[in-house]
């Protein structure tokens, strides 16, 4: 090799050096089956509170609300799939942790009591949803870190049950 070829190749060593190098920031990582499952999880508690919101009592407005979170977190739930890189999950997981945060208030403060098993699911599903927005790498509110792994665990079981 001479010395202009030995030029080029360190020059086309230090464009890929750069290159590389610039791409270090992007997430590469994407979102695992667990995650998934654990999204199936929330859509059947979801669908049980959905099928739930009319016959409870609530009032129409609180019902629609309930009825309109629930649906649209419902629907995001199924557009995540495993294998999906991450940082595109992200804006749909914080929607659905929107759409929750929408609904667990309409929910219990609208002075009509939750029979027992809405209650459980209600609260299977706070005890899983910090867990996952810490999966798909959304930083979490410090009151809202995820269970232990027993906690998860029987939220799961309550979840996959209904």
């Amino acid at each position: 090799m001479n010395r202009r070829q030995l030029g080029l190749s360190c020059a086309g060593l230090a464009l890929a050096s750069a290159a590389l190098s610039g791409c270090a920031g992007l997430n590469v990582a994407t979102v695992s089956q667990s995650v998934v499952t654990d999204l199936g999880y929330l859509k059947n508690g979801l669908s049980v509170i959905l099928g739930a919101a009319q016959a409870l009592g609530f009032s129409p407005a609180t019902a629609a609300v309930i009825t309109n979170q629930t649906q649209t977190a419902i629907s995001l739930i199924s557009s995540i799939a495993a294998g999906m890189a991450q940082n595109a999950a992200q804006p749909i997981v914080t929607q659905i942790q929107n759409d929750l945060n929408s609904l667990f208030p309409a929910m219990q403060t609208a002075g009509v009591a939750l029979p027992p098993l809405v209650t459980q699911i209600l609260q299977a599903v706070i005890v899983l949803a910090p867990a996952i927005y810490q999966a798909v790498g959304l930083v979490t509110a410090v009151g809202a870190t995820p269970a232990a792994p027993e906690n998860l665990n029987a939220a799961r079981q309550i979840l996959a049950g209904v």
